[in-house]
């Protein structure tokens, strides 16, 4: 509890001490506010709030002022867009194209509000992937390969830890013959993991949503999913028998008798962290767009650690500190939630379900790519729901330490 606590408490220090300021590091090869990127950002930047202007008007009933604001975004500003995008994406130029199209026809034809506030919401999601196509800077590769390594290995290590465990009882119980039922029901349920991204991806695809609220959903998952592991784990570890614990699943399975027991331990040993790296890698993916390649380095990184972790807990047994192990994966999945957290509450605001209150005048925006693989926006909404979380953590780490000091100390003694 208390390497957990310590290290949350580093990583937010550390992520507070750099975010703001990484918004004013020039990239590699330098970066001045005359630059070329800086001034397209600033013109996306114009066409989202043009873009928002319109849909407020044409709320209000104003629809010749509402056509106006959506046809200056375009001739004004997203034109001079095109010409780098052009070069690097045609296809994505022709989507925006025929995206501002379709908005400027809607509010002529007078559509209903909610078609005209969902063409605006596909469009800033658009622009996103604009921003993304025409930057790539500072530290965001790192933060991507670095979450993506932290997903692998901490949704693997609990795993890993139960199927050592597993086939270790097994082998001081004499009954090998036991072992491959469950590595049958392992290898079934990452076949069903796989199985889910695919289910997910297709619900997605078919709910009436708008594109921003697609994002939005897996990255709400992922926290949730987050604050209640992490919080089992934690109590887990307060308890210090973390093997033992691991020992009586399996005992509890091997008692009954039965292969299928044995089968369903190895299934949904593998199937739940299967399920949860499904919805992180999920929402990983959508916010690491041009970063795909960073993604798969922390994937491959955490694979082998992996690896080596599971010939370690093979060789070393109860040696190997689990306990450190898992409050260190604990306490890094935080932090990637945290980032989850602002990224969803943003793809909200993007589908207008959540107001947006811009703080730029007095917090940095930071470059896209980093802005969405920290979740750090300038918004009040979103720095809000982060802090909270954060807050959140933190008293509830505290709380279970002041408990875990009270189990500790002699019948009698103050805590």
């Amino acid at each position: 509890m208390r390497f957990a606590a310590a290290g949350l408490l580093v990583l937010l220090v550390l992520a507070a001490a750099s975010g703001p300021a990484a918004a004013n590091e020039p990239p590699e090869g330098g970066w001045t506010v005359d630059t070329p990127i800086e001034r397209y950002v600033g013109l996306i930047d114009g066409i989202r709030a043009q873009l928002a202007e319109t849909r407020d008007l044409y709320a209000a009933g104003d629809i010749e002022g509402a056509f106006r604001s959506a046809r200056s975004a375009y001739l004004d500003s997203f034109e001079l867009v095109e010409i780098p995008l052009r070069a690097r994406d045609p296809n994505m130029t022709l989507e925006m194209e025929d995206a501002f199209a379709r908005l400027r026809n809607d509010i002529r034809a007078g559509r209903p509000v909610n078609v005209v506030t969902d063409d605006v919401s596909r469009l800033l999601t658009g622009l996103n992937e604009v921003e993304r196509t025409l930057s790539l800077q500072g530290l965001a590769p790192a933060v991507v390969a670095g979450s993506a390594f932290t997903i692998v290995l901490r949704t693997g290590l609990e795993g890993l830890v139960v199927l050592v465990a597993v086939l270790g009882f097994l082998a001081a119980s004499r009954a090998t013959h036991h072992r491959r039922t469950v590595l049958a029901g392992a290898a079934v349920a990452a076949l069903a993991a796989g199985a889910t991204w695919l289910v997910l991806d297709a619900v997605l695809a078919w709910a009436p949503i708008r594109p921003a609220l697609v994002q939005a959903v897996p990255g709400l998952l992922a926290v949730g999913l987050t604050i209640g592991f992490s919080y089992w784990l934690l109590s887990r570890l307060d308890q210090r028998r973390w093997l033992e614990f691991m020992s009586a699943r399996v005992f509890s399975a091997v008692a009954l008798g039965s292969g299928g027991a044995l089968f369903a331990l190895g299934f949904a040993t593998v199937y739940r962290q299967g399920f949860e790296a499904v919805v992180y890698f999920r929402t990983l993916r959508d916010y690491a767009t041009g970063a795909e390649g960073w993604l798969l380095v922390g994937v491959l990184a955490g694979a082998g650690a992996l690896a080596l972790l599971g010939l370690a807990l093979a060789r070393l047994g109860r040696r190997v500190p689990v306990q450190a192990l898992m409050g260190l994966a604990v306490v890094v999945m935080m932090a990637v939630s945290v980032a989850f957290l602002g990224n969803a509450v943003r793809s909200l605001q993007e589908g207008y379900l959540v107001g947006i209150t811009n703080l730029t005048a007095v917090v940095p925006r930071l470059p896209i790519h980093l802005a969405q693989a920290t979740g750090f926006h300038p918004t009040l909404e979103t720095i809000s729901a982060q802090l909270m979380l954060v807050v959140g953590y933190f008293v509830g780490s505290a709380w279970m330490l002041r408990g875990s000091r009270a189990r500790s100390l002699p019948a009698g003694q103050p805590a």
